[in-house]
């Protein structure tokens, strides 16, 4: 547990935070979360902080932080929780302040401290059962054919087949052949940990969302070669995004590095 005491500003913006919540309601009517479900039961007052407001999302993933978002929150309403969305630029001001508190103490702390920290100093004002934080990663998924894998999710690949010949993707991250490819691609992950009150951490999970790059023929460069080509809009797809979300709640991550909060 980890005992912040915070200022009258702190106060202030914590009390200001609840007061422009995105989304407060009750249970919605809907089949229960199943077991393996990191909440375990539906009726929690789930409180969820803005994506991304520990870790910087990179230009790949920014577009994606409304519509996943959106779907977050559908996700834990459907689960039978009581959900309720910290408002970012309110929730942004009060991270700023715990983090430039806690780098005085320790210039090096890692997110899941400040995570712990942030989630202490609001439970000290209000009452919540578990504080979600979630954030857009970028990840490798694994190319074999047409099929690529990532953080507990499959995604079909469109890859342009070559006769009887072998080419490299130019960064030379895939191999393209006859069948399919080989290799990785870039792909976009939600990334979740959830705090309790107190401070302690309940669990920390990750889903695949989406493709990020395609490959296509590369042009001017011959019919054999390729790149990798960024996606117009990788997460237009709900499907993928509500695949993704449930299963970054219920594939937990046995570990994780100290990443360096932002």
């Amino acid at each position: 547990m980890h005992n912040v005491s915070g200022g009258h500003r702190g106060v202030a913006l914590i009390a200001s935070l609840f007061c422009l919540m995105l989304i407060g309601v009750g249970p919605a009517q809907a089949e229960a979360p199943a077991e393996s479900d990191a909440l375990e039961v539906g009726g929690l007052r789930v409180v969820v902080a803005p994506l991304n407001i520990g870790i910087t999302a990179v230009d790949e993933v920014s577009s994606g932080i409304a519509p996943v978002t959106q779907e977050l929150l559908l996700h834990l309403k459907e689960s039978g929780h009581r959900v309720a969305a910290l408002e970012r630029e309110g929730a942004t001001q009060l991270w700023q302040e715990v983090l430039i508190e806690a780098r005085h103490e320790d210039p090096e702390i890692s997110v899941y401290e400040v995570y712990a920290r942030f989630a202490n100093r609001v439970g000290e004002q209000v009452e919540y059962g578990v504080m979600v934080f979630p954030s857009l990663v970028v990840r490798a998924a694994r190319v074999r054919g047409e099929l690529a894998s990532w953080d507990g999710v499959d995604r079909w690949v469109s890859v342009p087949r070559l006769d009887d010949q072998i080419d490299t993707v130019r960064d030379g991250a895939l191999q393209i052949y006859s069948h399919g490819g080989t290799g990785e691609l870039a792909a976009a992950s939600l990334h979740v940990a959830i705090f309790e009150p107190g401070g302690d951490m309940r669990f920390e999970g990750a889903g695949g969302l989406s493709l990020l790059h395609d490959v296509k023929r590369a042009e001017g460069d011959g019919s054999s070669a390729f790149e990798m080509a960024r996606r117009e809009n990788p997460f237009d797809d709900s499907g993928e995004l509500r695949e993704g979300i449930s299963t970054a709640f219920s594939r937990h991550l046995p570990s994780s590095p100290a990443a360096s909060a932002n």
